[in-house]
């Protein structure tokens, strides 16, 4: 079990910066994905999220979705659609990630360790994963979490960094870490300006000024979201429901993953970029994310590292210090023999997204 500090503060880009990252990841993704439209069969989703009721009980202000500003009517998924849908991807012999929550709190629903249970022995192969904020942890949720998960994010809220008191009382437990869980306390600021969610994140509703992407996304080739209700959404940045792609109650998983509405925005996304989609036009979620197949980061990277040789040559390349993704993407370069000089980070207390400064890599 590991506790990490993460800084995200301030990730609202200025618009020199955010356009370098539309363009760069638009390089990446593009590489990642073109053959996906053509294979057939369709390539399968490689992260499935299953979001069982759909209520948070945080207040975080950034989120479109927390207690005091939800839009959606709550809903719990109806137990028989829940195993249908574990059915599918027994037999589809499914190897990904599998996430029993999306944009809400899954330990509100009281159900989840079973249906955490069915998952595992009905899907050995797959990634087992979840998020929680662990408000409504303790010590037997926790172990019975960790003897289920192949991995488990607990998002520990609070402005001062500090050990929200059911994670504290975890800790002092002084657990014997016999589990094969990859256990991870992450210590995050409530208080804070995040991504935009498409567009509804609260605390950056009022901005006029939002910069207006155009790059690929890699989502719609990776990601599946499935609501309570059954129905699917675009991906996990649309919270409310802005887009609906299929519904389980009257299609399979792979009828709709392969089907025409996906596939034309597929399409769209692939050759226009998403500066004609509402909600995608503003999202600032640049390059890959969330569990990207290893297949498709590997071969985009070469190409990536290829593009960095040739820009070397005329000025430095800096890398966005933003979360450990940053340290894995230095990764893959050094890999290729390709190093870049350095990091840009982003200042804590910046909120208005001119706060950039650069460092050296070997400072």
């Amino acid at each position: 079990m590991k506790i990490v500090r993460t800084l995200e503060n301030g990730l609202n880009f200025s618009h020199s910066l955010a356009a370098r990252l539309d363009r760069s990841g638009d390089f990446v993704v593009k590489n990642a994905i073109k053959n996906f439209l053509t294979a057939d069969p369709i390539p399968d989703f490689y992260t499935i999220e299953i979001e069982t009721y759909n209520r948070c009980n945080n207040i975080c202000p950034f989120c479109p979705v927390n207690r005091n500003d939800d839009p959606r009517k709550p809903h719990f998924m109806d137990e028989n659609l829940f195993n249908s849908i574990i059915d599918q991807l027994h037999h589809m012999d499914y190897r990904g990630y599998i996430s029993l929550f999306s944009n809400n709190e899954p330990l509100l629903d009281k159900r989840i360790f079973r249906f955490i249970e069915i998952a595992k022995e009905k899907l050995p192969n797959a990634k087992h994963a979840l998020f929680t904020n662990g408000l409504l942890l303790d010590v037997e949720k926790f172990l019975h979490l960790v003897n289920h998960l192949d991995l488990l994010i607990i998002d520990n809220y609070d402005d001062n960094f500090k050990l929200i008191p059911p994670i504290q009382k975890i800790v002092d437990a002084k657990l014997e870490e016999n589990w094969k869980c990859d256990v991870t306390i992450s210590l995050r600021k409530q208080h804070q300006k995040l991504n935009t969610r498409g567009g509804n994140a609260p605390n950056r509703k009022e901005e006029e000024n939002l910069y207006h992407r155009h790059s690929s996304c890699n989502l719609p080739f990776t990601q599946m979201i499935v609501r309570p209700d059954g129905t699917i959404a675009k991906c996990c940045q649309d919270p409310v429901g802005a887009m609906t792609l299929g519904d389980l109650k009257t299609q399979t998983l792979r009828e709709i993953w392969r089907g025409k509405l996906y596939q034309e925005f597929r399409r769209e996304i692939f050759n226009n970029g998403t500066s004609r989609i509402k909600g995608c036009d503003v999202c600032d979620i640049y390059g890959f994310c969330n569990y990207t197949p290893n297949y498709m980061k590997v071969e985009s990277v070469k190409h990536f590292a290829n593009e960095i040789r040739l820009r070397k040559n005329l000025s430095e390349v800096y890398i966005l210090n933003t979360d450990q993704m940053s340290k894995n993407v230095f990764n893959m370069l050094a890999n290729e023999d390709v190093i870049p000089d350095g990091y840009i980070s982003i200042s804590e207390n910046n909120e208005g997204g001119g706060g950039h400064y650069f460092t050296r890599m070997f400072e």
